[in-house]
């Protein structure tokens, strides 16, 4: 909008320009040549027309200066917004961690988390802030053969808010990644759990790009919608099951069909 009311403002500043400029050229050549003698009425306000359109002209390269700021200041904000340079390198899991949490208190909409290692409790901790009381719309996508104890009792606390969204991948191939509104973390994969690194990314560009390819996975996924579906994946509290791939996914499809028919069953009562 902003942009189309700039192209507007710049189109009848160019009709305005190039018109008083064509009049005052050609009073101008008129007059030198002495055939405004004939029109008297011309030849007497020829000081009013000249100041005229000298107005229209100043008032030409106010809105042109105005347009020109704006455009400026436009470009400034596109550039600020897809700003790259500021990433920065984390170097080690408290690091990540660190900056985790903090860009996790700080979101404002949305918080989107990829992974299924998840113990740090003051991480786990400020997402729930975020979920129960600031009421921040939230999606965890869980990869591979299982989750730690740690984390699954922090998804059973959150599971059935309705700002929550929960699923699951068996793919592994996926590199964790945190995204809100404004910022973006990536942890690098690493030989050991406690060892890894990650990359800080700020950004609305970055956050929408890592945003698409997030919902993109998510939506291929398998959700979970229940305690019993997560309790599936906890290596502590199903040893037996946790690791054993196919029958994860059995196990999963089962819960998820129960769980749509208890929806459907409720949403037909309502009715």
């Amino acid at each position: 909008m902003k942009k189309r009311r700039n192209d507007l403002l710049t189109t009848i500043n160019d009709f305005v320009l190039i018109g008083s400029a064509i009049v005052m050229i050609s009073i101008s050549l008129l007059d030198f040549m002495g055939l405004l003698e004939h029109i008297p009425w011309l030849s007497e306000r020829v000081p009013i027309i000249t100041l005229l359109s000298l107005s229209f002209l100043l008032a030409s390269s106010v809105i042109e200066r105005r347009t020109h700021i704006d455009k400026v200041q436009e470009t400034l904000d596109n550039i600020v917004s897809s700003y790259t340079f500021g990433a920065q390198y984390l170097d080690d899991a408290e690091s990540v961690m660190s900056q985790m949490e903090r860009i996790t208190l700080r979101a404002n909409e949305s918080i989107m988390s990829l992974g299924s290692k998840s113990r740090a409790s003051s991480y786990l901790a400020a997402i729930r802030e975020a979920v129960l009381q600031r009421r921040i719309i939230h999606y965890r996508l869980l990869d591979g053969e299982y989750i730690p104890h740690e984390l699954h009792e922090h998804l059973i606390e959150i599971v059935h808010e309705p700002n929550v969204q929960i699923a699951w991948t068996p793919r592994e191939k996926f590199g964790n990644l945190l995204v809100t509104e404004n910022e973006s973390v990536m942890v690098f994969p690493a030989p050991y759990i406690d060892k890894f690194s990650g990359l800080w990314l700020p950004g609305q560009t970055n956050s929408r790009r890592y945003t698409q390819y997030f919902l993109e996975v998510f939506s291929k996924s398998l959700p979970l919608r229940t305690e019993n579906a997560i309790r599936v994946l906890c290596i502590e509290c199903s040893p037996k099951t946790a690791g054993n791939l196919p029958e994860i996914k059995r196990m999963l499809e089962k819960e998820f069909k129960l769980s749509s028919e208890e929806v459907t069953g409720i949403k037909a009562d309502l009715l």
